[in-house]
């Protein structure tokens, strides 16, 4: 009977220190807070998550008196900087600054949606458009030869060149457009590949006086190559600097007799502007994704 006694007693006793050891610890958290608080260090928002913290880490723990949070503390005392946290009560996940960008981004968005040139995507006749990322390809094919163009909407977008006439009138500001260098790939059925690579002329107009026989051309050709199948640095090109003038020539007749002219030019330019826009938006979203997360 006596063992018995003694063996309830010093569950009792037990039981009541480790209580007393869990409530020395709560106090001491208690106190932490409400010296935090009273100095201006910690924003409601924090207390109430840290508050969270604390409780949801008892219940994990199996404990009923609070648990151990001392690491918990130590995390505290480290974050005292609420003018760098937003009062979306996440308890740190982002910045204001963060949620200042995402606010931004909402209106730009809308913004640059209201302002699209092209709703729909330019289409150009007889050439099927394929797209990965910001790589774009039309492609033909006629009588047994293969017509690629290719061109990246990266880095591609200036502003439209404006006449004398519009600067005169005090027109409003120049729109922005995609001028992208591009390739023409001529395959023709067992044979090697002509690689002619091109890109838009922006620059200013020339004086009437100074102009030079084919210098109204909308675009120029930079380089020219032949592979069999596959371009690598290994291969040989001829600059348009260093080529004749008769061959120069020849080789822009060959474009367009495949369609490749001005006209093609300037529906590629409103094609080109119309992908690198919506591309443009789609970048926006993921960004206002990000700061939003």
């Amino acid at each position: 009977m006596a063992f018995s006694v003694a063996r309830i007693f010093s569950s009792v006793a037990g039981r009541m220190v480790t209580k007393c050891r869990h409530t020395t610890q709560a106090t001491v958290a208690s106190k932490c807070l409400l010296s935090i608080q009273k100095e201006g260090q910690m924003s409601r928002t924090f207390t109430r998550s840290f508050w969270y913290l604390c409780n949801h880490s008892s219940r994990d723990s199996g404990s009923s008196a609070g648990g151990d949070i001392s690491h918990v503390l130590a995390k505290a005392t480290r974050l005292r900087e609420p003018g760098k946290l937003c009062s979306c009560g996440c308890a740190g996940m982002h910045t204001k600054g963060d949620e200042e960008l995402a606010d931004y981004l909402e209106n730009e968005i809308k913004l640059e949606r209201d302002s699209r040139q092209f709703p729909t995507v330019p289409k150009i006749p007889d050439f099927t458009l394929t797209q990965e990322n910001a790589v774009a390809t039309l492609t033909k094919v006629s009588n047994g030869e293969t017509v690629k163009v290719t061109f990246n909407l990266n880095h591609s977008v200036e502003e439209e060149p404006q006449g004398e006439e519009a600067e005169q009138e005090g027109a409003a500001a120049s729109r922005l457009r995609s001028y992208p260098e591009f390739n023409v790939e001529i395959t023709k059925d067992t044979q090697s590949s002509l690689s002619i690579s091109c890109r838009f002329d922006v620059s200013e107009e020339l004086d009437e006086e100074a102009a030079e026989p084919g210098s109204e051309d909308l675009f120029i050709i930079d380089e020219v190559s032949i592979h069999d199948g596959k371009m690598d640095e290994g291969i040989f090109s001829v600059g348009s600097e260093v080529m004749d003038g008769n061959l120069y020539n020849f080789l822009l007749n060959s474009l367009e007799e495949r369609g490749i002219n001005d006209e093609f030019v300037e529906k590629l330019s409103d094609l080109a502007s119309a992908l690198e826009h919506k591309l443009y938006i789609d970048f926006l979203q993921k960004l206002q994704g990000i700061a939003k997360f």
